[in-house]
């Protein structure tokens, strides 16, 4: 069972995601955090650290809704655990060809650091 919370904090939308994660229910997910997006704003800091059992063999299946709004604007910081940075350079080449902007951090002040910048020298 996963939870997804959201707060916001420095004009972010932080979505924290906990709990176990399997194939099955990343559709949901991915619903769940497009709504989110849509309803809220699409500064979005998505933090997936504390994702339990699962993660292993759907790691980026669980990443996967960044390719599906039909409106993909705004700015998405992916944290990490450290020892998922394998998963770095994929994640930031999903969204492209879109207005979205990924990246991923494994350390929360530079990921709000990006999200709070005005946009130069992205990806």
């Amino acid at each position: 069972m996963y939870q997804l919370s959201t707060s916001v904090n420095d004009d972010i939308l932080e979505i924290l995601l906990t709990g176990t994660v399997a194939g099955h229910i990343i559709p949901k997910i991915q619903k769940e955090i497009q709504a989110i997006r849509t309803e809220k704003r699409d500064i979005i800091l998505l933090d997936i650290r504390p994702v339990t059992k699962g993660k292993t063999y759907t790691y980026v299946d669980t990443l996967y809704y960044i390719k599906i709004p039909d409106k993909a604007t705004g700015k998405t910081a992916i944290l990490d655990n450290p020892e998922n940075g394998y998963v770095k350079s994929f994640i930031e080449k999903i969204p492209w060809g879109s207005f979205l902007k990924v990246r991923w951090f494994d350390n929360i002040d530079e990921a709000k650091d990006w999200l709070k910048s005005s946009g130069r020298g992205e990806i």
